[in-house]
């Protein structure tokens, strides 16, 4: 017992420091690039979207996910599935971005098929959908996430950027008008400066993503003039909808909103009509 006590009162002193040869040495990642714009634009051309095949690109965001996952051994085993978070300490190659980007496109691709197939608005695919736009949206959140500790500058620009834009979509589709035009607008502004100090084989791209974001930029603001009471505004406004529904690169969410506008305005001026026709057919003739 004494001996034991006599421990306890030794006082603590510090570890010797590690000799020179034994000191931990602290790696250094390298900084990576992802060109995620031209990716994802060359993935969604060359499987389904040139025509509108939602269906066929989620497949294909799928099995690339898959191989993905083979090819840097972030599998998630058999039986029990065990979440494997990705961490920038992690992320040391450009195909572990590639994870969180095409788990995102998925997402998106399959809230573009429900918003497709869900011709006659039941609640129940809606509801579906935004939850699938809300998972794009997280995983490109993520990735804009990794990309400002792991890669250089312009793509972690546009990484946020294509962030802003599931987000966008995310507050368009929730009829939210403000967050989505602040949202579709930083898109847009990032990808203009990047078109500005970019060469020639990239400008197209963040041009393209412009012309993409523009439409739902106009309308935002207009539904914002119309719910501020500014019908001058929305008047004015409103003859270009059928204009934006034409639009090249507006979307599928941004196209039914644009066609629920259109049909409320042809139903008013119906009724203005039969007002009128009824007015002249009850006024006396001199």
């Amino acid at each position: 017992m004494e001996s034991a006590a006599a421990d306890v009162d030794q006082p603590v002193t510090d570890p010797a420091p590690p000799l020179e040869g034994e000191r931990e040495s602290v790696e250094v990642l390298p900084e990576l690039t992802l060109e995620i714009l031209d990716i994802i634009k060359t993935a969604q051309s060359q499987h389904g979207l040139r025509h509108g095949d939602y269906a066929r690109y989620r497949q294909y965001c799928s099995r690339r996910l898959h191989r993905l996952r083979k090819s840097v051994g972030f599998t998630h085993g058999k039986g029990r599935y065990a979440k494997r978070p990705l961490e920038p300490s992690s992320v040391r190659d450009m195909r572990h971005l590639m994870l969180p980007l095409f788990c995102a496109e998925r997402a998106w691709a399959y809230a573009m098929q429900l918003k497709r197939e869900n011709t006659e608005q039941e609640p129940r695919p809606h509801y579906h959908l935004l939850a699938r736009l809300a998972k794009a949206t997280a995983w490109a959140e993520k990735l804009a996430a990794l990309c400002a500790e792991r890669t250089d500058q312009r793509t972690e620009l546009e990484a946020k950027a294509y962030a802003a834009f599931m987000h966008g979509n995310l507050t368009l589709e929730r009829e939210d008008w403000g967050p989505a035009l602040g949202s579709f607008k930083s898109c847009a502004t990032i990808c203009t400066e990047l078109s500005r100090v970019s060469m020639a084989e990239q400008v197209h791209l963040y041009r393209q993503m412009v012309a993409e974001v523009e439409p739902s930029v106009r309308f935002c603001a207009y539904n914002l003039r119309r719910l501020g009471g500014d019908e001058a505004a929305a008047e004015m406004d409103g003859a270009d909808v059928e204009g934006l529904a034409g639009a090249e690169g507006t979307s599928d969410i941004l196209r039914s909103k644009l066609e629920q506008v259109l049909a409320e305005t042809r139903a008013k001026q119906v009724r203005t009509e039969q007002v009128d026709l009824a007015f002249l057919t009850r006024s006396p003739v001199f």
